[in-house]
């Protein structure tokens, strides 16, 4: 399957979408359902030895990550984007692992809880002494880019 399709695939699906939007009255994003719905499907394929171009499928599954990170964070309160990286790479682990069924991944989800602990720790300390300039930070990375 060809760049090509897969770009047809979530064009279709977007405008397939946006008007059902307007009709049922839910509240979501046609573009992120239209991606996500195309790479589910792609994934599938590819548990099925009929799509093999991973390279795609990550891309897509990126887009996703990065989609669910924004909508997380409108959502949450400000003080809870501390665990930003925690989040987006348990996504990310866990993406890969679906595309690779790789069961080595477990490492990396070692890494990514201790990630989840140390976030875990400092939220909790957030307000003593020098960890409040360092929670900050974090919480602040993506601001004022």
């Amino acid at each position: 399957m060809t760049v090509a399709l897969v770009v047809a695939a979530i064009v279709a699906a977007f405008v397939i979408l946006l008007p059902l939007k307007q009709v049922s009255g839910y509240r979501f994003c046609v573009l992120c359902v239209s991606i996500s719905g195309v790479w589910l499907a792609l994934l599938a394929l590819h548990w099925l030895e009929i799509f093999d171009n991973p390279v795609l499928l990550a891309l897509l599954m990126g887009q996703t990550v990065v989609g669910l990170n924004y909508l997380v964070e409108r959502r949450i309160s400000e003080d809870l984007l501390i665990f930003r990286l925690p989040f987006v790479l348990t996504l990310t682990v866990l993406f890969y692992f679906a595309i690779t069924l790789d069961p080595t991944v477990a490492t990396a989800g070692l890494a990514v809880a201790a990630t989840w602990i140390a976030t875990l720790v400092l939220y909790a300390r957030r307000n003593a002494g020098k960890l409040r300039g360092i929670a900050r930070q974090i919480i602040e990375c993506c601001k004022d880019w």
